[in-house]
């Protein structure tokens, strides 16, 4: 569930939907503006990190958000064990077919995705499987969100990454 609380007073959830995802799909309303956005809520038990790895994750975010412009995200932020990421949601999208981003942004989204998964785990991950034209990886398409994606190629003790949860937010 969204722990953020500036989050969960600035949307309202009106629906519960079936999803294919490894998580939970919610429509929500927004309560100040009506427009339709894309939020990531990834769960993270850091509980075991060190104080390196929970640095690191902190620069990250850092990062993201000097160079917001350049990564077209709306907003990211590291909260408690919580990485939330914000994205425009576009009119072209649909829930039901797997990946919702264009694929231009998707691909942005999984490397960004990647070079976070990096940074908090201190280890390397295989970049060959992505293709310029399409989100496939190592021959394998993906269905799922770039964040969950990545969940199926890290089996680590320090960061399990145990629920993936997309918010539609809009009329």
């Amino acid at each position: 569930m969204l722990r953020n609380l500036g989050l969960t007073q600035c949307y309202k959830i009106i629906n519960t939907l079936r999803s294919r995802f490894s998580g939970h799909l919610y429509k929500v309303e927004l309560t100040q503006r009506s427009s339709i956005s894309l939020i990531l809520v990834l769960n993270l038990l850091i509980a075991g990190l060190s104080d390196r790895q929970r640095q690191q994750l902190e620069e990250v975010e850092k990062l993201f958000q000097t160079h917001d412009q350049v990564l077209s995200l709306d907003a990211i932020s590291l909260e408690s064990n919580q990485l939330i990421v914000v994205q425009s949601w576009y009119e072209s999208s649909t829930l039901d077919q797997g990946v919702q981003l264009s694929i231009a942004e998707g691909r942005q989204l999984l490397l960004q995705s990647l070079e976070f998964v990096l940074v908090a785990l201190g280890r390397d991950i295989n970049l060959s499987g992505l293709q310029p034209d399409s989100l496939s990886w190592d021959s394998k398409r993906l269905t799922i969100l770039p964040l969950g994606a990545i969940a199926a190629q890290i089996q680590s003790p320090t960061v399990i990454w145990h629920s993936l949860l997309v918010v539609l937010s809009g009329q």
